[in-house]
């Protein structure tokens, strides 16, 4: 074989693309820096505003898994204050599950009392 035939099977390679799978999360998964989240943070207003690529799966701890070394939580301050407990049982199950990880938290401050504003 001569380098025009390699050549043209080199093209003929790079040139027959094949179709994206019909599977939705192929268009998610291809991003290189795609974040892991969580199923159940679907109707976070964070995910509204982002910018990111993320992929929503079911099998997570966290909420967000950002990388093999980073793990967030995200918490609504008005959840908190209904529920105190929460945030820590859920740092403790992260914690028995991804030890060697970094754990982030992102707090919402969504509380509306307005006599604790200060102008």
């Amino acid at each position: 074989m001569n380098s025009a035939q390699k050549e043209s099977k080199i093209e003929q390679i790079f040139n027959n693309k094949r179709p994206a799978p019909q599977n939705p999360a192929y268009n998610q998964t291809k991003y290189r820096n795609c974040i892991k989240v969580s199923k159940k943070q679907e109707s976070n207003p964070l995910l509204k505003q982002s910018r990111f690529h993320y992929m929503l799966t079911e099998d997570l701890v966290e909420d967000y898994d950002i990388n093999e070394r980073t793990s967030v939580l995200f918490l609504s301050l008005e959840y908190h204050i209904a529920y105190p407990l929460y945030i820590r049982q859920r740092f403790e199950d992260l914690y028995r599950q991804r030890r060697h990880r970094n754990k982030v938290l992102i707090l919402l401050n969504d509380n509306s009392d307005e006599h604790n504003m200060v102008d």
